[in-house]
């Protein structure tokens, strides 16, 4: 990737959504799991 540094700062912005979506998804299923195991463990 050779740019200038104003492409580099869109190809920062563009990415930083995605970035942010994929946080979210693996977090969210680390959540579940660890809701679901205090939910078992009552049981």
């Amino acid at each position: 990737m050779i740019g200038s540094a104003e492409e580099k700062a869109e190809y920062k912005k563009t990415m930083i959504p995605y970035l942010v979506g994929a946080i979210l998804i693996f977090a969210s299923t680390t959540i579940v799991n660890v809701v679901y195991n205090i939910a078992n463990s009552f049981n």
